[in-house]
């Protein structure tokens, strides 16, 4: 029973992931217009100039890779990256990957948002991620950091 709980867990996760993934325009809208999901050639061609100046070792940009979610869209004008990360129940790990690498994708040059997405949050989890600047998408609905 526990492995299959477990097992559950993780079809749940990924099922998750892949509609953000295939929705993220929808589901991201209220944080910026445009959202256009980053694959891996535009991942690529994000991360590996920032590799050659230096502003990112070739072990950060892997970390940065490994988002669930990357994306670009516009807020206020200016182009600005999502870097999320997409679990069942967001927990402090999820807001502190997403937190560690759009800090990252910030030292690669370009203007770059945390958010954290999922169906369920705890009031201390929550209340961490909004002081610490980093957006939450429970369930379809959009909370900014300060809200």
């Amino acid at each position: 029973v526990g492995r299959l709980a477990h097992d559950v867990a993780v079809l749940k996760g990924m099922s998750l992931e892949t509609h953000y993934l295939l929705h993220a325009d929808g589901l991201l809208g209220p944080i910026a217009r445009g959202i256009r999901v980053l694959d891996g050639p535009a991942r690529e061609s994000l991360l590996g100039p920032a590799i050659e100046a230096g502003r990112l070792s070739p072990e950060e940009a892997v970390d940065v890779r490994r988002a669930d979610l990357l994306a670009v869209g516009r807020r206020e004008g200016a182009e600005v990256y999502l870097v999320a990360e997409v679990s069942w129940a967001i927990d402090q790990a999820d807001v502190e990957r997403a937190r560690e690498r759009a800090a990252l994708l910030e030292r690669a040059g370009v203007r770059a948002l945390p958010v954290v997405a999922g169906q369920v949050i705890h009031p201390e989890v929550d209340e961490v991620a909004r002081a610490s600047g980093v957006w939450r998408v429970l369930d379809g609905s959009v909370r900014a950091p300060a809200a």
